[in-house]
């Protein structure tokens, strides 16, 4: 743009001091001369003039196209912008009216002035045009300037453009990282919770399972997916005998992370539970395909097989435990119980050593190890127990067993002690009862042994040898229909006890029931005809019923199966002497104190021979 205002004013000087200069030297010739070249300076002047009105204008609109676009950002930069225009277009029109007005006055005195007072006048017009020409050119410059600067506005405008805009883009990105933020902040919020809130339900679990699965909901509420929450919850509903919520929370974890073995280890011991024992295998399976290096679970599906008596199986799953984990002490423990099962007493104190020297402090292996010494060796049982104890000093049951094994060494104020010890830790322990009134039994305590039968009884309804011993005290107090009221009880849970058959028949003797009585003694010969207490029992009702010959008939039979029961001879001798009694002939009467004799005889050698072997 500076070229062109330095071209148009070279020209117009140039044509200026040619016009002039030409009519200098032909100011005598012509006028005429004078005046077309003045015309032609003006018809140049103002082809140039145009030249540049239209560069303006281009430069106006682009200013203004520039001016658009940072309108909205620069608000300064429009404003000089606007100043920028209005000075060249008052200088653009300034300079038209110059040179307008020079043309014109050119056109006026050029005829006029053809003398040397007309050659300084055209000088000092043309002077005088120079330095508005330079002036032109000043101002043209300071427009050009002025543009440049503009434009220099524009780029620092579009700059700034790109500056915002960049801006905007970090705003946004920043905008995201808040979100973001705010997102992880509300899910470690969440998670927080969650691992609060998880805490607390295990905390719970054992004192408050209700409150346990409470909170186990609540966490679900936010995490619906975890399938760690549902176990947990299951567990707890399990142990509380909410078998179909457990069983829904179960399957439900597995459905969400069905390659997790506890999930179907846990669903198998409910299963087990509720007695399905096929799924519980079945589940037990698949927790060993997905972890084949689990031995607990070997020892769950050991336990499961031993319980459906597939011992062999059982065996097979706790050998493999062991293999898996040799450090395994209840799978040693497990496996001393099975081999217990098949009477290897042996093998099976071996495995409760082991177990013991791998984990001194495990009670349960005491314990069994005690319950399989009682007979063997009640001193090593004593101690086995007095071990437990001191592990768990508030066990009921380890009391229990100690006071059975010290009764068994006739110890029975220590005996009585553990007994009350038991009951008082643990209100609800039947066996404690039973054994108890089994111990005051002994003691000629009926009346104590009575209560305590009763409650064992109460506590357990389904207690076939509380029934037992209960009936025998009742027998002592002389409460013959209680006793057989109890019989009969036992006779709905065991209808093919051959035992409570004899000991009905014994009763209903006692109540001159005879004929009732030999068809119960009948049923019991029945079930079991190797028993000669049956015959005993049968033989006494004979006698009962003075059926002489048949008892003489049934103490033979007795005799015949063991030669030694003393019982047999006693009673036979006195059959003998009522016959003896009865008869009114002398040879069988002599015939039968002569049996008679022989056999009080016999009873007299037996019972001495046990007096002495006592």
């Amino acid at each position: 743009m500076k070229a062109k205002y330095i071209q148009l004013t070279a020209m117009l000087l140039v044509c200026t001091i040619c016009a002039f200069g030409q009519a200098k030297k032909t100011s005598a010739n012509s006028n005429k001369a004078i005046a077309e070249k003045v015309q032609m300076l003006e018809a140049s002047t103002q082809e140039q003039f145009l030249q540049i009105q239209e560069e303006n204008q281009a430069l106006k609109e682009q200013l203004q196209k520039m001016e658009g676009e940072i309108a909205l950002y620069r608000e300064d930069v429009r404003n000089e912008t606007t100043r920028m225009n209005n000075n060249m277009a008052l200088w653009f029109s300034a300079l038209t009216l110059i040179i307008g007005a020079l043309t014109a006055a050119l056109g006026v005195a050029a005829p006029l002035y053809l003398n040397k007072k007309n050659d300084e006048r055209q000088k000092e017009k043309l002077d005088k045009l120079q330095k508005q020409i330079e002036k032109t050119k000043i101002e043209t410059k300071s427009a050009k300037k002025d543009a440049e600067s503009a434009k220099a506005d524009s780029t620092s405008a579009k700059e700034s453009l790109e500056e915002i805009k960049e801006l905007k883009e970090a705003i946004a990105i920043l905008k995201q990282k808040i979100e973001k933020s705010e997102e992880n902040a509300k899910r470690a919020a969440r998670s927080a919770n969650i691992s609060k809130l998880f805490a607390e339900a295990l905390a719970e679990q054992d004192s408050n399972p209700q409150k346990a699965i409470e909170l186990y909901t609540d966490i679900l509420q936010n995490d619906n997916k975890n399938a760690d929450i549902y176990n947990n919850r299951g567990t707890v509903k399990a142990e509380i005998g909410d078998a179909d919520g457990a069983m829904k929370d179960f399957n439900k974890a597995i459905e969400l992370n069905p390659q997790d073995s506890a999930l179907y280890s846990n669903r198998g011991n409910l299963r087990k539970a509720l007695g399905d024992f096929d799924d519980a295998i079945n589940d037990y399976n698949k927790a060993i395909e997905l972890d084949p290096n689990n031995s607990n679970i070997y020892v769950k599906r050991g336990l499961l097989n031993k319980e459906i008596k597939k011992l062999d199986s059982a065996l097979e799953d706790i050998n493999k435990a062991i293999q898996v984990n040799p450090q395994n002490t209840n799978a040693y423990r497990v496996r001393g119980s099975l081999k217990k099962q098949l009477g290897d007493f042996v093998g099976a104190i071996a495995d409760y050593d082991k177990a013991i020297e791998l984990d001194p402090e495990n009670m349960i292996a005491y314990v069994n190890r005690g319950n399989l010494r009682m007979n063997s060796d009640p001193e090593g049982a004593l101690d086995d127990f007095n071990h437990a104890i001191k592990l768990e000093p508030n066990n009921s049951i380890i009391y229990n067993n100690r006071g059975c094994i010290k009764g068994e060494l006739n110890d029975i104020n220590g005996s009585l002690e553990d007994f009350n010890k038991a009951v008082e830790l643990d209100s609800q322990n039947c066996n404690a009862y039973y054994n108890r009134g089994c111990l005051e039994g002994k003691m000629k305590k009926n009346q104590a042994a009575l209560e305590d039968y009763n409650k064992a009884i109460e506590l357990n309804p389904n207690y076939t040898n509380a029934y037992i011993h209960r009936a025998d005290i009742k027998e002592k107090l002389t409460d013959i229909v209680g006793a057989l009221d109890d019989y009969y009880k036992i006779l709905e849970q065991m209808p093919n006890n051959s035992d409570v058959y004899n000991n009905i028949a014994e009763l209903l003797s006692k109540l001159k029931q005879h004929d009732n009585a030999i068809i119960n003694v009948n049923k019991a010969i029945l079930l079991d005809n190797t028993k000669y207490e049956y015959f005993i029992t049968k033989g006494q009702i004979f006698i009962r019923m003075k059926h002489f010959a048949d008892a003489i008939e049934v103490f033979t039979h007795v005799l015949s199966l063991k030669n030694d029961v003393k019982e047999a001879y006693k009673y036979r001798a006195e059959c003998y002497r009522s016959l003896a009694k009865k008869s009114r002939s002398k040879v069988k009467i002599a015939m039968y104190n002569t049996s008679a004799e022989a056999d009080e005889k016999k009873y007299a050698e037996l019972n001495n021979s046990n007096s002495t072997k006592s």
